[in-house]
């Protein structure tokens, strides 16, 4: 089985963001980056539930 769990990444939220005056737009070079708490918490919960039904086909299977 293949699963994808799609997440972006944003700036650390430890940073302080510039704004550049003449673009308008975020500075990002050198701003460091961390995957969204929401993506994070997506990884865990696939992650969670995969585990739990290789257990339990763990359980089905009886040795020949």
């Amino acid at each position: 089985m293949n699963v994808v769990v799609c997440g972006k990444v944003i700036p650390a939220s430890t940073v302080i963001i510039e704004i550049d005056a003449n673009s308008k737009r975020m500075v990002r070079k050198g701003v460091p980056h961390e995957l969204d708490p929401m993506a994070a918490s997506a990884v865990e919960e696939v992650d969670r539930r995969l585990l739990a039904m290789a257990l339990r086909k763990a359980g089905e299977m009886r040795p020949a």
